[in-house]
C-alpha cells in the first residue's frame, strides 16, 4: 500500500483558528484521518509550537506543518523519520505545496525532541477519533487510559525506530 500525504496537503502551515472550542457544542463530524489531523493541529496554540528551522524556510518547515505531518504519519503506524522524508518526497502536492523545499529525517527527529508535548496531544486526539470506529462500524467503546497507552507506545516506537536508523 502506497502512503501519500495528499489529502493533508491542503493544510496551510500558518493556519489561525479565531474562536474557542466552548464556542461549538457540536463535535466536528470528521470524515477522515487528514481531517481528524487539521482539526487537532488547528487548535495549537502557535505559542506552544517551537521552531526547528530558520524563519526563512519554506512552508514545509513551519512548526504546524511538520506537526501534521508528523501526527498523520504516527497515526498510520509510520515512524520512521526517513520513511516520512521519503514519502513527502514522492507527494507531488506536497512538494508544490513546499516548492520542492521539505525536510529531511534530522528535521523530524529534531521536532520530535522539542514538541513532544504537542505532538503527543495531537496524537491522542487523532487516535480517539481513529480508535473510536465508522459510524458504518458503530460506535466502538476505547478508554482514556487505551488511547493514551496507544499514543504512548507510537511516540516510543517512532523514538526507538530513529535510533536505530543511521542518519547521513
Amino acid at each position: 500500500m502506497t502512503t501519500t500525504l495528499s489529502q493533508i496537503s491542503s493544510l496551510r502551515p500558518a493556519t489561525v483558528v479565531t474562536g474557542s472550542r466552548a464556542e461549538s457544542t457540536e463535535p466536528p463530524i470528521l470524515q477522515s484521518l487528514s481531517q481528524a489531523v487539521q482539526h487537532a493541529v488547528r487548535w495549537v496554540d502557535d505559542a506552544a509550537l517551537r521552531r526547528v528551522a530558520p524563519q526563512n524556510a519554506g512552508p514545509g518547515f513551519e512548526p504546524r506543518t511538520l506537526l501534521a505531518v508528523m501526527t498523520y504519519c504516527y497515526a498510520r503506524e509510520i515512524y520512521s523519520s526517513i520513511d516520512i522524508e521519503e514519502m513527502l518526497r514522492r507527494d507531488q502536492p506536497f512538494r508544490n505545496l513546499c516548492q520542492n523545499e521539505f525536510p529531511g529525517a534530522r528535521v523530524f527527529r529534531k521536532f520530535r525532541r522539542e514538541n513532544r508535548d504537542v505532538l503527543q496531544s495531537c496524537l491522542y486526539q487523532v487516535l480517539q477519533w481513529l480508535l473510536a470506529g465508522t459510524p458504518a462500524q458503530g460506535p466502538t467503546v476505547i478508554s482514556d487510559e487505551d488511547i493514551a497507552l496507544a499514543t504512548s507506545r507510537r511516540m516510543s516506537a517512532a523514538t526507538f525506530v530513529d535510533s536505530m536508523e543511521q542518519l547521513d
